[in-house]
């Protein structure tokens, strides 16, 4: 996993995203230090188009965009077909925290869909503003690293998106993912007694017996259960 952080690179465009905004974010991303792992690459794109065009030449992997530089339809439109049609890049909205937290004329769908993205409030104190762009820097990092460990996903509009498994130990961290979420989700106990009947049917049979003794011991000497 090490060699994955460390020779992931993150190619970041910056859709929209003002000046001396773009200048901080810049710094930050490509400012290396020890606790810094990956190499970044900075593009600013100062329209949809040019975007659009960075996307297809794959000179862009993540995308910060500014929501208030471009029109309602036509930013959301934008996001929706870079969704569907490059699903593994990352998104941040970078604007104002007023902005960021109402998203004005935005429909209510879109508000809830935005919820879920990373967010850069462009007006905060240069110390919080520095930190805040650190962690975005570490979650693009985090990100790149995922779709590499666990494979690249195949989608067509409207279908269903698919991971396929790097050779030789993705199925086994596939496996691993899964068996981890059965934990979480107590279906443990419901995929064993599938799998191995015999021995889900044995240990029923022994959790029944343990209930029943468990019975008789708080009968206690004047139960009528014969001795």
């Amino acid at each position: 996993m090490g060699r994955f952080i460390k020779d992931t690179t993150v190619k970041v465009g910056l859709v929209g995203v003002r000046e001396d905004t773009a200048k901080k974010l810049i710094e930050r991303f490509t400012t290396v230090s020890a606790n810094d792992p990956g190499t970044f690459k900075v593009v600013q794109l100062k329209d949809l188009g040019a975007a659009k065009t960075a996307l297809t030449k794959n000179n862009v992997n993540a995308i910060c965009i500014a929501l208030e530089s471009f029109g309602i339809d036509e930013s959301v439109g934008f996001v929706a077909d870079v969704r569907v049609t490059y699903p593994l890049v990352p998104f941040c909205l970078v604007g104002t925290r007023e902005f960021l937290d109402k998203l004005p004329g935005f429909h209510e769908a879109w508000k809830i869909k935005f919820s879920h993205y990373y967010k850069l409030a462009s007006d905060d104190g240069d110390d919080d503003f520095d930190e805040n762009a650190g962690v975005l820097r570490d979650l693009f990092v985090a990100d790149s690293v995922k779709c590499r460990v666990l494979g690249n996903y195949e989608t067509t509009p409207g279908a269903v998106v698919r991971i396929r498994a790097p050779r030789p130990y993705g199925f086994w961290v596939l496996v691993a993912v899964a068996f981890l979420s059965a934990v979480a989700g107590g279906a443990v106990g419901p995929l064993v007694e599938r799998l191995w009947p015999a021995a889900a049917s044995d240990t029923s049979h022994s959790r029944e017996a343990a209930q029943q003794g468990t019975g008789a011991d708080r009968q206690g000497p004047h139960s009528d259960q014969p001795r």
